[in-house]
């Protein structure tokens, strides 16, 4: 369970550095002239709405690490930062004009990190209804 509680801990410092980032990413975005307004506000919005997720992940991890443990909700939460980092990472090879390997590794090794969290041997999380 030690060895769990560090991984997330590891992943909710990543992830208020990610947040961080896209707090400085928003006010570059907002200074960006050569953008049309119109695309501008939109870049706007998805990362406020991203910046918020992050935030949240960062927040559950180092705030409430044995519910995220413990609790469906908590590894449906889980499970959701392996996705969004996992998806975040193969869209780098989709829609970019060229790979970002530094992109690529920190999101994959984030998504391990909360794969790890979830599979790893431990105690054995409390039985709850329609748990993930």
């Amino acid at each position: 369970m030690k060895t769990k509680l560090l991984l997330l801990r590891l992943g909710g410092i990543s992830n208020a550095l990610f947040f961080l980032f896209h707090l400085f990413l928003g006010w570059s975005i907002w200074h960006w002239t050569q953008v049309p307004l119109a695309l501008r506000g939109l870049l706007e919005t998805f990362n406020l709405a991203g910046a918020l997720f992050i935030g949240f992940f960062a927040y559950a991890s180092l705030c409430h690490p044995a519910e995220m443990l413990e609790s469906g909700l908590g590894r449906a939460l889980g499970l959701l930062v392996v996705l969004l980092y996992g998806m975040r990472a193969a869209c780098e090879f989709v829609f970019p004009p060229k790979v970002n390997p530094l992109i690529v590794a920190l999101c994959l090794a984030l998504a391990a990190v909360y794969l790890a969290a979830r599979l790893l041997p431990g105690s054995k999380p409390a039985a709850s209804a329609g748990a993930v």
